[in-house]
């Protein structure tokens, strides 16, 4: 291990370098043991990590859902966002954060976007440790490209619970 950014460590941290108060203190430092003693340099000051980022790509649903979070019932024309915005978006991100622990894609509906694949493709898999599709599972992607960037980014599917209303 390199004494040196232990004995930085110490210094910047002092009193706290062993024992960690804070629950994203006790994370990062678990990750950091995780993935070898090298990235202890990974806990000092100056480190942004993210824990959690949600990505609206589309307000277009396949359902009208009781108490929708993102008030998708509620937009007149829903559509798709632009993807090269959110492309860009996500670089900037990768490029201001050391670390990203949950990155959800959301919509209304995300399958319904064609360009999920591309937006996929973005996402920094060496800083993110979750890539979470929140979706109503009414559409189901049978886009072999498509589900083979789910598969080498391990892209996680999360299925809401909502209901449908009755007008719909």
């Amino acid at each position: 291990m390199n004494m040196g950014i232990l004995q930085k460590l110490k210094q910047t941290r002092p009193g706290k370098w062993l024992k960690f108060r804070y629950y994203k203190d006790r994370r990062r430092l678990r990750w950091c043991l995780q993935y070898g003693p090298g990235r202890i340099k990974d806990l000092l000051p100056g480190r942004l990590w993210v824990d959690k980022v949600d990505v609206c790509i589309t307000t277009k649903c396949s359902m009208r859902c009781d108490g929708c979070d993102h008030l998708i019932p509620y937009y007149k024309e829903p559509a798709h966002l632009d993807k090269d915005r959110v492309i860009a978006s996500i670089r900037k991100l990768d490029e201001a954060a050391d670390r990203i622990f949950h990155l959800n894609i959301l919509g209304g509906e995300p399958f319904l976007d064609p360009d999920l694949k591309y937006i996929l493709e973005a996402v920094p898999s060496e800083k993110c440790d979750v890539v979470q599709i929140v979706t109503n599972a009414t559409v189901i992607p049978s886009d072999p490209e498509l589900i083979d960037v789910m598969r080498r980014k391990k892209v996680v599917v999360l299925m809401s619970g909502y209901s449908q209303t009755e007008s719909s």
